[in-house]
């Protein structure tokens, strides 16, 4: 209904004579966002026309489940680091449907009602459609012989009522295999290798064109697979003091894996100040307050027509658009904790989570790139990697994109660091409310 205006108001502002480059930029700006809208509106009416959209779709039904109210088994899952196409099971909550059901750790998963499970979510999925209290039955190999085996689903609100304490320890015969599990995903995870390979290019990229402190990009680089060694390390040594896995060990060695980025970026951005390549001059009109509240301004107008666009290319491409392949980034998958837990992953996920991330990716590999790249170029290239390290490479996934460009917005903006944390955290607290409490 805005579409006519929006043009009206572009065409009414295009360039005369007399303009400034200022008041140019701004029409081809109106004009630009005239043609986005135009092509949302298309999607929308063709939506509605093709019935894909109706009623139905922004009217909830009585009958469907509340998000609060998730069917669950009770398992933790992930890929065999071995065999990528066989789904173990990690970890059995106690006194949980599949608890009931005589699930173990390390049972490879393959069918749900005949249906076959190829990677972690098809079982959340297949499970999740399915209504509380309907017998399931799933295939499952254990030590090389396979087996059926009938669970009856839960709603989470009365499985989260099953909370392990953090010093509960599950005694494991050897911690070591318990690290090298641990340790393999990140060698098989493809997102990780681009990660690390996009900085390798980037750094022989500017090697063409200036050759200033050369070990800031060793520096950076260097975070990833250390922290990525660091973490089982650390989960070892929790385990072989303690005789076994624990909450708190996996606290541990996600702290530890923070540390590690932390000091590699640290390290970085203190070679960048020696070289004087560091300092981004900020603009003094944008203080901190002013870029967080754009920047939720920004956010919230270009993920609706983001929304609207995923919606049309779900509704003509073939097949699930939304399949990715997830990786070791989603280190937090704890499935019920006391409230000490709770406060401690809090901790972790909103606070130290985003300060250690924003030094490493805005703190260093933006302002690095912003010196032969440009602005917009280094902007949309950092917040690419941090995008790919952060979740499964879909459609679904613009939005930590978009907030990832609006964070590096920010950091060049205000010249500092602490309007990107802030939207980081802030970001951060809304998901984990939305997925740790309100799923």
């Amino acid at each position: 209904m805005s579409l006519p205006f929006e043009w009206a108001l572009a065409i009414a502002h295009r360039p005369r004579g007399g303009t400034t480059s200022e008041e140019r930029h701004w029409s081809r700006w109106l004009v630009g966002l005239a043609a986005v809208d135009t092509v949302v509106a298309i999607v929308i009416i063709s939506m509605f026309v093709s019935g894909v959209w109706g009623g139905h779709s922004f009217v909830p039904s009585k009958s469907r489940i509340r998000p609060r109210e998730a069917v669950r088994i009770g398992v933790g899952i992930a890929a065999d680091p071995e065999r990528p196409r066989d789904i173990r099971i990690t970890n059995v909550d106690p006194d949980s449907p599949a608890a009931r059901a005589g699930l173990q750790r390390d049972d490879t998963i393959i069918a749900v009602d005949g249906e076959s499970v190829r990677q972690p979510g098809d079982l959340a999925d297949q499970i999740g459609s399915g209504a509380p209290g309907v017998r399931r039955s799933l295939r499952v190999r254990r030590d090389g012989e396979e087996r059926e085996v009938v669970v009856v689903p839960e709603l989470r609100t009365r499985m989260r009522d099953s909370t392990r304490g953090l010093f509960d320890v599950t005694p494991r015969s050897s911690c070591a295999r318990d690290v090298a599990t641990s340790l393999k995903p990140y060698l098989d995870w493809h997102p990780w290798w681009f990660a690390m390979g996009s900085m390798f290019v980037l750094w022989l990229a500017e090697q063409r064109r200036r050759t200033p402190s050369r070990s800031v990009w060793l520096w950076a680089a260097g975070a990833l697979p250390a922290a990525a060694v660091v973490s089982p390390v650390a989960w070892f040594g929790v385990c072989v003091a303690t005789g076994g896995t624990s909450i708190a060990g996996r606290f541990v060695a996600n702290l530890a894996y923070e540390a590690a980025l932390f000091a590699f970026a640290l390290a970085a951005m203190w070679k960048m100040r020696r070289a004087g390549l560091h300092d981004t001059p900020p603009d003094s009109a944008f203080t901190a307050r002013r870029a967080v509240t754009l920047g939720f301004f920004y956010f919230a107008a270009t993920n609706a027509r983001l929304s609207i666009l995923e919606d049309g290319l779900r509704a003509v491409l073939p097949g699930d658009s939304s399949a990715g392949v997830a990786g070791p980034a989603d280190r937090l998958g704890f499935p019920a904790l006391p409230w000490q837990g709770e406060i401690i992953l809090a901790l972790i996920v909103v606070v130290i989570g985003p300060v250690v991330e924003e030094f490493l990716f805005r703190g260093v590999i933006l302002p690095r790139l912003t010196l032969w790249m440009g602005a917009t170029a280094a902007i949309v290239v950092s917040s690419g990697i941090f995008t790919v390290l952060h979740a499964p490479l879909t459609w679904s996934n613009l939005s930590i994109f978009e907030i990832a460009v609006i964070q590096g917005w920010a950091r060049l903006r205000t010249g500092r660091l602490a309007a990107p944390i802030a939207i980081h955290m802030i970001m951060n607290g809304l998901a984990m409310v939305g997925q740790r409490w309100l799923s």
